[in-house]
């Protein structure tokens, strides 16, 4: 894997941000490239008056304003991403994009083999949610497969495999094991949930296919409902990282589905893998 492409706010940046992108580049041996976009860094506020019968409306800050703080902040972040990747040694190439965000990802992912990001990446200072909406927007539009980052630095020694017998299932699994073939000695779990193993879909042709890619491999049901037994399995884990395909490009899975913290995006913090035929 050569091509990853790592989407960066200048204006949020923050130390902490370059350490995961730095361990999958240096692990692949591969050029990261940091796409900067442009941030809308104010947004329209409401500015109350002391007039007697209009006390409260809403105007719109100055476009000057706006101008001059997002260059400077998207300056001095620029500049923190280049001394972060100076002082890790790692082969750093940065981009500047234009327009808007959510329509060149979805050309950039084209030609990419790898698209990073953070859950709560955002281009508008009045989403601090999570999962953003931007990265609810990229997740099921991206052509290529989205590895959304965990919060802190983790080294991967174990992975899960989501897996319910359906195509998108295969296809992320499928797609994780061609870009990471250095993963292949690591444990790999597969998460499933019908009612007994005898029941997981086309079990040996799945374990044909992952025994030619991975030397350890075990099979783990989960009981009762399955995405809450899913969330309560992946939340104590770190040095990890799980694949989802369990989405189309039109309609998003609710694992991903922004509902206060029943959002797998919120609670969970270890790399997530995920992609879509």
């Amino acid at each position: 894997m050569n091509n990853i492409l790592w989407l960066v706010n200048p204006v949020s940046f923050k130390r902490e941000d370059f350490f995961f992108p730095a361990y999958l580049s240096r692990l692949n041996n591969s050029t990261l490239t940091a796409l900067l976009m442009e941030a809308r860094v104010m947004d329209a506020l409401p500015v109350f008056s002391n007039d007697v019968m209009f006390p409260t409306r809403e105007y719109s800050i100055a476009d000057t304003s706006i101008t001059t703080e997002s260059n400077t902040l998207f300056e001095s972040g620029t500049a923190l991403l280049q001394q972060c990747a100076e002082e890790n040694g790692v082969d750093l190439l940065i981009r500047s994009g234009a327009g808007e965000p959510l329509e060149q990802m979805v050309v950039e992912s084209t030609f990419a083999d790898l698209v990073l990001v953070h859950s709560n990446l955002t281009f508008s200072a009045t989403d601090d949610r999570v999962p953003s909406d931007f990265i609810l927007e990229l997740l099921p539009k991206a052509k290529c497969p989205v590895l959304v980052m965990p919060d802190d630095m983790q080294e991967i020694k174990e992975l899960f495999f989501t897996y319910n017998g359906k195509y998108s299932s295969i296809y992320s699994i499928r797609q994780f094991t061609y870009l990471f073939p250095q993963f292949k000695d690591l444990p790999v779990t597969i998460l499933t949930a019908p009612e007994t193993e005898e029941d997981i879909p086309f079990k040996e042709h799945l374990k044909t296919l992952l025994k030619k890619h991975y030397s350890n491999i075990t099979f783990k049901i989960l009981n009762g409902d399955a995405e809450n037994a899913l969330m309560i399995e992946l939340m104590p884990r770190k040095n990890a990282m799980v694949t989802f395909g369990a989405f189309g490009r039109n309609k998003i899975s609710r694992f991903f589905k922004r509902s206060g913290a029943d959002s797998i995006l919120h609670v969970i913090n270890i790399p997530l893998f995920i992609t879509h035929p």
